[in-house]
């Protein structure tokens, strides 16, 4: 446990299949508003550890998870389409800070409409 009561660990896996497990481990270990935040170099296991937790989470291998990446501009404004409550809001600038109730939802899934060019 760090000082904010939080946890961090480091892990080396040897494959894609010890990366799933562990992704079902952590999210067994899951409690409503835990936050998962996951590093590592290009390659690491971060996308597919991401995919596993959201499809084990959800109850459904099958869902798609999609990834990506984009550069946002401090001033920029983009939409984004929540598809798990069927709304809109707007996402502005690189960083924005959402709430999410645990007890409603326990996580959320996204749709960004980026700019043209972005």
């Amino acid at each position: 446990m760090t000082n904010s009561g939080t946890s961090s660990f480091s892990v080396a896996l040897p494959d894609e299949r010890a990366t799933r497990r562990l992704a079902i481990d952590v999210a067994n270990a899951l409690e409503a508003g835990d936050v998962v935040t996951l590093s590592g170099d290009l390659g690491a296991g971060k996308t597919t550890l991401a995919r596993t937790l959201i499809r084990y989470l959800a109850g459904d291998a099958t869902i798609e998870v999609p990834t990506w990446e984009f550069g946002l501009p401090d001033d920029a404004t983009v939409p984004v389409n929540d598809l798990m409550r069927d709304t809109a809001f707007a996402w502005h600038g690189k960083l924005q800070r959402i709430r999410l109730d645990p007890a409603e939802m326990p996580f959320a899934i996204w749709r960004v409409t980026l700019p043209v060019g972005g």
